[in-house]
This record gives structure tokens, C-alpha cells and sequence, in this order.
């Protein structure tokens, strides 16, 4: 066995605690972004959830945006826009709902905002 120099000793100890400390800095930043992804998964259902109710609203002559607002709010997201185009048998009620990301973390957005479309009417091709 090789005899450490005295400069040496203890640098091991002072590496593993720099890799430890490393590594729970990437795991912290996995779970951020993971929870991001989930919030902006979370937002896109809401979305299509609350266009899906203010369709079946619509087509049964009811009003469409109070149903999607319900619909959004039950899923934790808040409704920013809603219209509908088109008649009572061919249309498409757009809805677009903010949700909060999370975890929150400072100097980052807050706040996903996700648009969906339903209805009868063809969409038109770019």
C-alpha cells in the first residue's frame, strides 16, 4: 500500500461530497421539470375537458362558455377565452385555460396557458 502525501489526505472525502452534492442538484432539477410536464399535461386535458363540455353545451342549446368555465375550474385551471364559430349544427367552441406550474420556483412562469378546439366544423389547413 502506497503511503498518501500530506497534501493528499482527505481530498477523496472532499470529491465524494462534491459528487453527492452534484447529484442531488440533477435529481432536484428531474423532479422540477418532471412536475413541470405534468402541469402542462395537466393544462392540455383541462383544455380539452372544458372545449369538449362547451360543445356538448352548445349542442344542446345551452351556453357554451359558462359549461367550460365549470369544466375548467373542476380541473384546477381557470378559463381565459372562449368563443364559439360557425351556426348551431356546424361550429367549434375554442377555449383556451391557464394553470399554475408546479413546483413554483422563482424567476420562472408561474402559469401554462393551453388552448383546445371541439365542434363539427372542419379545421382549416395552414
Amino acid at each position: 500500500m502506497r503511503r498518501s502525501r500530506p497534501g493528499e489526505r482527505g481530498s477523496g472525502t472532499a470529491l465524494t461530497g462534491a459528487m453527492a452534492l452534484l447529484l442531488c442538484a440533477a435529481m432536484l432539477l428531474g423532479v422540477w421539470i418532471a412536475g413541470w410536464i405534468g402541469s402542462v399535461h395537466r393544462a392540455r386535458a383541462a383544455a380539452d375537458l372544458a372545449a369538449l363540455a362547451g360543445a356538448q353545451a352548445h349542442v344542446r342549446s345551452a351556453e357554451a362558455c359558462p359549461a367550460a368555465s365549470t369544466v375548467a375550474r373542476a380541473n384546477d385551471a381557470t378559463l381565459v377565452r372562449c368563443h364559439i364559430e360557425g351556426d348551431r349544427r356546424d361550429f367549434q367552441v375554442v377555449v383556451a385555460v391557464r394553470s399554475q406550474l408546479t413546483p413554483a420556483v422563482a424567476g420562472a412562469e408561474r402559469w401554462v396557458v393551453e388552448e383546445a378546439i371541439a365542434g363539427s366544423l372542419p379545421r382549416e389547413q395552414p
